[in-house]
């Protein structure tokens, strides 16, 4: 199983770091920058090929373009590689990659079950997912009998499944090749963390996510959250460079859209971020919507966001229809539920996001332990996964409060006005956008990149 593992890893690694490699360059970005955009292309890439496979009904044996094309590319592109590794920036966040998957491989290897109560049904739908894409499923079968395939999208799951076709279709490979996309979500922690921090920030990034409860649960879960987060924040970066207002806003800008478009098509929780950020570049841009590098700089950016979704929905809406395609995802499923105000809902929601259930003498059905530890290890289960300030952990959030504090008073009014208005929005329509009351908090639904 050690070589499997390895394989695995260097499957997924290899593909991240591959396919984008002859032309990634041409964007022209920095360093450490290139690294990030130059993964999240990738795996862009790579979706589109599997999706493409799957879609037209070529055989499986397709998939085996993705590390094909990828050890291509690292052989043409190998003068962008070795400048890569001979930049600091860009060769911390190469090291800090290997370690932090390395680490949250390590820690899969003490699970010896999923238990987590109701919780289950998560893990089983996306294994369920994946076997789909290796047309295992009829499609229009319901995974864990609830959910229509559009109540998902597809990307990390048609990864998934064709790293899975050039392995092993089994579920052990399927918990290493999710852990391994997982990690990636410490690429665009580490490049903001060298924005805001420079020197060797990066590294200090990953240990903290190495130490984070939140992180490790969620990377050693088999679902699709820590990817959206991957090209979230990959995407909020790219964000912030167009923001900056320098030669590179104009290929950040189509990045930026590239990222987030692929965090859309990775899981639904992405929706509130992309439309935080497009509310702010409506603001941002308001005085120069006349200017027409302005004006082409959001078309070429839309275009490129839409070049991302079109694939996903054009299928599914000719497959499933327009009601399946857009209404069949749980956060719509679930607003008949809750008969009374909206808005008392949202607010309540907020308090039990922010209030940990065990503060406020709230006992659900969601765990069931006889084991004393057992219950011990579930208590402290949703004390990180549900909880906004704990899931930065116990003395993480108290380090973010203190740090967020001197940051503020140090920041000019311009960026402490728009990173108050952009992470109240991002938490408010967060918790806004599910449609049931959730009296365990819901943290682990849309505020995993928070």
């Amino acid at each position: 199983m050690i070589a499997d593992t390895l394989v695995c890893l260097l499957l997924v690694l290899g593909v991240a770091f591959g396919l984008s490699r002859p032309f990634i360059d041409r964007f022209r970005l920095a360093p450490a920058e290139t690294v990030v955009a130059g993964a999240a292309l990738s795996l862009i890439a790579a979706w589109a090929i599997a999706w493409a496979v799957f879609v037209t009904g070529f055989p499986l044996w397709g998939y085996w373009l993705l590390p094909a094309l990828a050890a291509a590319g690292l052989a043409f592109g190998w003068r962008g590689a070795a400048r890569l590794g001979a930049d600091p920036a860009a060769r911390d966040l190469m090291a800090g990659q290997l370690i932090v998957t390395a680490w949250c491989v390590a820690w899969l290897s003490f699970v010896r079950s999923h238990s987590g109560g109701a919780w289950m049904g998560d893990w089983l739908e996306h294994w369920q997912r994946a076997l789909f894409f290796l047309r295992d499923w009829p499609r229009d079968t319901p995974f864990i009998d609830i959910f229509e395939m559009p109540a998902r999208p597809p990307l990390a799951n048609v990864l998934t499944a064709a790293f899975m076709e050039v392995t092993r279709a089994d579920y052990a490979h399927f918990q290493v090749i999710m852990a391994a996309l997982c990690s990636l979500a410490y690429l665009p922690v580490g490049l903001l963390a060298g924005r805001f921090g420079g020197g060797r920030s990066g590294r200090v990034a990953a240990v903290i996510l190495m130490v984070n409860p939140l992180f490790l649960q969620n990377a050693t879960y088999p679902w699709t959250k820590l990817p959206a987060v991957f090209f979230i924040l990959g995407g909020l970066y790219f964000f912030l460079r167009v923001r900056d207002g320098d030669a590179l806003s104009g290929r950040a800008a189509v990045v930026c859209a590239l990222l987030l478009g692929g965090a859309v098509v990775t899981h639904y929780s992405a929706g509130p971020y992309v439309g935080v950020l497009a509310l702010a570049w409506i603001a941002m841009g308001w005085g120069r919507r006349r200017d027409p590098g302005f004006l082409r700089m959001t078309a070429a950016a839309a275009a490129a966001g839409a070049l991302v979704l079109a694939p996903w929905f054009a299928w599914s809406v000719a497959q499933y229809g327009w009601h399946a395609t857009f209404l069949s995802n749980s956060s719509v499923t679930t607003l008949g539920r809750w008969q009374g105000s909206h808005v008392v809902k949202i607010a309540l929601n907020l308090r039990d996001t922010v209030l940990p259930p065990q503060v406020r003498g709230f006992r659900g059905s969601l765990f069931r332990q006889s084991s004393r530890w057992g219950a011990l290890r579930d208590q402290c289960f949703l004390l990180y996964q549900i909880n906004l300030p704990l899931a930065l952990g116990s003395v993480g959030c108290v380090a973010v409060a203190r740090e967020a504090l001197r940051a503020a008073r140090a920041a000019e009014p311009r960026d402490r006005r728009f990173w108050t208005l952009a992470l109240a929005g991002f938490v408010v329509l967060s918790v806004a956008v599910y449609g049931d009351r959730e009296h365990y908090g819901i943290v682990h639904i849309c505020l995993q990149s928070v």
